[in-house]
């Protein structure tokens, strides 16, 4: 006789029973270990009597065992009910609560007829693996309810997964949902269809619901979120730190490394666990250093070092490290946290040049200022004056805003005939141009009107520096006819870029008292951004809508976002976000910092709101009617 099945029955037993213990020792009082621990258990009784009745001294007891294993079955099926209801949080809720107590009321129906009569197995007979059970006449009402109570789980794990957030819930429920299904479809194959065809093999039922208790068991212990143990809440944070770790033993043998590390110095996990921790180093005296300092302290930090990647690219870093003692107080490792120096050598290479385009500055003032000394009478009181210079800082940036004035209003001297010329040249009233002739001298009077801008915001960038309030030449304006004519002028840059234009503004919409010019400059720096900052192919909305006492109109693309550290940021004088795409599009970073400075000479607010990187941005500009009062 070859009882193999058997054999797999009393092990499934054995492995559901194990995986049930091992669940429910992680947290014996939380609700869902409980209830996994139920339905496991179930499994291990139904394997268990599957087998007894396999190997039974006679077919009464068989038909014993077999009307056990079916109670145990439908017993799993309930504890299965509930704990999907626990994991889709809806335990609670009165509806589905009725409907797991009409479930339970028709499994104990089940239960009885099983136990009162033949409708669903007969007298098993003996077969080459042990007794076999017999299919009632209704037994395909068994196998329908059946059915149908795995189905509800299936549909409760969907929701599950469908509303969770969480990427790591999403990976446990698509394992469960996988081995549920597959299992399903197998045992609706093995001991639903072929019976009633009159092919009859050994059940797979036991063996399947094992080896899905086992998959489930993985998925929890595997992505732990029946309840966050220690070690799970410890790999979270380590991984969260944007700083490079590493654990090295007393050996210096590298046994712990973060993904920051991992990432930035170019290493899979395995490349460097059990490596000596010099090969992350390409100053090996430097290296053995602060082995040494860290024996000799304990612990340390503000130390420099200079780690190698896999590519063999120097990485400057600054090292805090630690000795790691057990509770007895033996030393079993060291710690390091290296924080990546790379853009802090940046930024001081940056300051160095600064510093010395400043004092070539400062000394071609002294020259400037030596010269005025030697050409005046009274060399006694220039000197005076220019020590007074020098030590005043206040009286160089009045220098300097002058210089700007002067600059701005010498180079919108040559502008205006260049402007001038360029619109006679494009009218034909020189002569007919070519296509590349015209093409050219349009991009000059683009370029023309770029500095012209620029000149305006140098001017108003001197004013502002200076202390004093923009000057606003007021008068009732019609934002609506504005906003009209401003999205006829930008159209065409937004059609060479392939962008969507919309334009939502009421037709009551407010007229409001303000500088026409001003308001103008503000219109194209904000929408000239949200082209510049929007991709091809993307959307620019300019919604505009009254409010109490005023107007607020929203501009609003599809672009590149913002990160929310810089929402207020982007409003200050050169500030412009580090990234590719904001150093393609050129521009000095003072388009928005005007922008607020007419905003508020009007008495409005402005604001910037993103989602971050790839949402878009919205710049909210609020204006009273009356303007600043």
């Amino acid at each position: 006789m070859n009882y193999s099945f058997a054999v797999l029955d009393f092990l499934g037993a054995f492995l559901a029973a194990s995986s049930a213990i091992v669940i429910i020792a992680r947290n014996p009082k939380d609700k869902l270990c409980q209830a996994f621990f139920g339905y496991a258990m179930m499994i291990g009784f139904f394997n268990l009597f599957n087998a007894l009745m396999m190997t039974a001294a006679s077919m009464t007891v068989a038909f014993l065992h077999t009307r056990f294993a079916v109670v145990f079955w439908i017993l799993f099926l309930l504890f299965f009910v509930q704990f999907c209801l626990i994991v889709a949080k809806l335990d609670r809720d009165k509806y589905y609560r009725a409907g797991l107590f009409v479930i339970t009321l028709a499994a104990a129906s089940v239960n009885y007829l099983n136990f009162t009569t033949d409708w669903f197995y007969k007298i098993p007979v003996m077969t080459a693996y042990g007794y076999s059970d017999l299919f009632g006449r209704w037994y395909w009402v068994f196998v329908l309810c059946s059915i149908v109570m795995v189905l509800i789980p299936i549909y409760l794990l969907t929701r599950a997964w469908r509303e969770t957030k969480s990427k790591r819930e999403k990976r446990q429920s698509q394992t469960i949902l996988a081995a549920l299904i597959i299992g399903l479809l197998v045992g609706a194959l093995l001991d639903g269809f072929l019976p009633t065809l009159g092919v009859f093999v050994q059940s797979t039922a036991p063996f399947i619901s094992t080896l899905y208790v086992l998959v489930f068991a993985y998925a929890i212990t595997r992505y732990g979120l029946l309840n966050v143990t220690p070690a799970n809440l410890a790999n979270d944070i380590l991984n969260m730190i944007p700083g490079l770790l590493l654990f090295a033993d007393v050996a210096r043998k590298i046994r712990l490394a973060n993904h920051s590390l991992l990432r930035n110095l170019g290493y899979s996990r395995d490349e460097i666990i059990g490596q000596d921790c010099s090969i992350l180093h390409a100053d090996q005296k430097n290296h053995e250093e602060l082995h040494l300092e860290l024996a000799r302290v304990g612990t340390f930090s503000q130390k420099k070092a200079l780690l190698l990647t896999k590519t063999g690219e120097p990485m400057p870093v600054n090292v805090e490290a630690a000795e790691v003692k057990d509770v007895s107080g033996e030393k079993i490792g060291e710690i390091f946290l290296f924080i990546d120096a790379r853009k802090e050598e940046s930024l001081l290479k940056k300051q160095q040049v600064m510093i010395e385009e400043l004092t070539k500055t400062k000394e071609r003032m002294l020259s400037i200022l030596e010269d005025t000394t030697e050409a005046r009478d009274d060399a006694k009181n220039k000197s005076e004056e220019l020590a007074l210079a020098i030590g005043n800082l206040k009286e160089v940036d009045r220098m300097k805003n002058r210089f700007m004035t002067v600059m701005s209003h010498e180079l919108r001297t040559p502008l205006t005939p260049i402007k001038g010329f360029s619109s006679m040249l494009l009218d034909g009233q020189l002569g007919q141009l070519s296509e590349p002739q015209a093409n050219a001298v349009t991009s000059i009077q683009r370029e023309s009107d770029h500095l012209s801008l620029l000149i305006d915001s140098i001017l108003d960038l001197a004013k502002l520096e200076s202390g004093r309030r923009l000057e606003l030449n007021t008068e009732p304006i019609s934002m609506r006819r504005m906003l009209d004519e401003f999205a006829l002028i930008v159209k065409p840059q937004c059609a060479l870029k392939e962008q969507t234009l919309e334009l939502v503004v009421p037709d009551d919409f407010n007229t409001i008292i303000g500088d026409r010019s001003k308001l103008h400059r503000l219109l194209t720096n904000v929408i000239g951004n949200a082209i510049n900052f929007t991709p091809n192919g993307g959307k620019i909305s300019i919604v505009g809508q009254n409010v109490e006492n005023g107007v607020e109109l929203r501009v609003i693309d599809n672009g590149i976002g913002i990160e929310a550290q810089y929402l207020e940021k982007i409003f200050e004088r050169f500030f412009q976000i580090d990234n590719s795409y904001s150093r393609a599009t050129g521009g000095v970073g003072l388009g928005l910092a005007i922008s607020r400075a007419i905003v508020e000479a009007h008495g409005g607010k402005i604001r910037a709101e993103s989602k971050g990187i790839g949402w878009g941005t919205a710049i909210i500009i609020n204006l009273p009617v009356g303007g600043n009062k």
